[in-house]
């Protein structure tokens, strides 16, 4: 699997930036933005070499769960509170890896976007 067109590369290698930022600055939750950034992962790297996507990778398939994003609206609010809540207490266990992992992204990906 080759590399995507270069233009199509630094788009997605600018989403990845934006993405771990919202992490970083608590504008997207841990889990939603892993799971944004699981989705575009292969498009920045196509040979899962990099050590930062595959945490994330762990860190959505420990929740997958859990719905976030879009996807809430087709669950009923009382199914809502429970995953909820349980998404608040898997988070905090996740917090100190996603920040570091995040940090590193956006220094990578920024320099070469």
């Amino acid at each position: 699997m080759g590399e995507p067109p270069c233009t199509e590369l630094a788009i997605r290698r600018a989403q990845v930036v934006e993405i771990a930022q919202r992490i970083l600055d608590g504008s997207c939750g841990i889990v939603e933005g892993a799971r944004q950034l699981a989705a575009i992962r292969l498009d920045v790297d196509p040979g899962e070499e990099d050590a930062d996507f595959r945490a994330l990778l762990g860190l959505d398939a420990h929740s997958e769960d859990l719905p976030t994003g879009d996807i809430r609206h087709f669950w009923s609010p009382t199914v809502l509170a429970s995953t909820d809540a349980e998404l608040a207490e898997y988070e905090p266990e996740f917090r100190e890896v996603a920040m570091r992992t995040c940090r590193a992204l956006v220094v990578r990906y920024s320099q070469s976007a």
